[in-house]
């Protein structure tokens, strides 16, 4: 939970300042710089973002004057370029679009020079495109926010290819591909958007079996169902057919259903997920959970 991680954190920055070499060891000044990042997460999913902002930046300023003074430390490296990346997706949050977007790019083209391409760095690269998609997408630039959805998915795809094929990586695999359906299901591309959300609860569903207790992993299939809801509802919109209609709105609210059971699990649930991607809340799910049974309840009987 949000709450106990900032007291774990904390606790751990008082030990770490206790130390007496916390300023001339760049080891245990980087994992201060790390736990401002921590910290950071923290309030982006309590949906403070101000104060997120305020600890990522003092992440991105530490990590700064750390590499300073070895620019060839790679682990320092790695630390510059997530915490600017990191900083800029909190900014964009924040309503601070220019701002953010130049410490996104700022970060990506610092990955991308990276010669030794590792499936971390391949992570955080699919990362920052699923974060571009969620700028274009604020910004009413749909078809741009598909571009760089799909640039997120091969990229968390090939990460998985070369062995990063751990939990977390493929919950922002699907997380990308939940915004990608979405953002076909908003161009009108229906067929499109109905073969991603399959594809992205094919691999959630096996994995929520193996993991029932994950929030993470919740986070990401409730969103993946609510999102076929919203195929179903579209498909009910556009039926020509009074039969094809209920059919639709019975699917439509079966999904949501089940959405709003996954969220029910979920402990003090967070429009960012702990996956740093954008969710629709459980209020939402249950909004158009009635409207569609409303719908339904409004065809005669007979």
């Amino acid at each position: 939970e949000p709450v106990a991680a900032e007291e774990y954190y904390r606790h751990s920055m008082e030990g770490m300042n206790a130390l007496s070499d916390r300023e001339t060891n760049i080891r245990t000044a980087g994992n201060l710089v790390v736990l401002d990042g921590k910290m950071g997460d923290v309030f982006l999913r309590e949906d403070k973002i101000s104060d997120a902002v305020s600890w990522y930046r003092k992440a991105h300023d530490g990590a700064g004057r750390l590499i300073a003074r070895d620019p060839a430390d790679q682990p320092l490296e790695h630390l510059v370029i997530t915490s600017s990346g990191q900083l800029g997706h909190a900014l964009m949050e924040n309503g601070q679009m220019d701002a953010g977007l130049e410490y996104m790019h700022k970060a990506f083209d610092a990955a991308a020079k990276s010669p030794s391409q590792t499936p971390l760095e391949k992570i955080f690269q699919g990362i920052l495109f699923t974060w571009f998609g969620e700028a274009a997408e604020k910004r009413g630039r749909l078809s741009d926010a598909v571009q760089e959805y799909r640039k997120s998915q091969a990229m968390l795809a090939s990460a998985r290819e070369d062995g990063a094929n751990d939990l977390r990586t493929q919950i922002y695999y699907t997380s990308a591909t939940d915004r990608l359906a979405a953002a076909l299901l908003k161009l009108g591309k229906l067929q499109e958007a109905s073969t991603q959300y399959n594809a992205s609860r094919d691999l959630l569903e096996p994995l929520r079996k193996s993991n029932p207790g994950e929030q993470e992993l919740l986070y990401a299939v409730a969103e993946t169902y609510a999102g076929q809801g919203d195929v179903s509802m579209q498909l009910a919109k556009l039926a020509s057919k009074r039969l094809d209609k209920i059919l639709h709105l019975n699917d439509a609210v079966e999904w949501f259903q089940k959405s709003s059971t996954i969220w029910s699990k979920i402990k003090n649930p967070s429009r960012i997920s702990s996956s740093t991607m954008e969710v629709r809340l459980p209020a939402e799910v249950s909004r158009q959970l009635t409207h569609c049974k409303t719908q339904l309840a409004a065809f005669p009987t007979n």
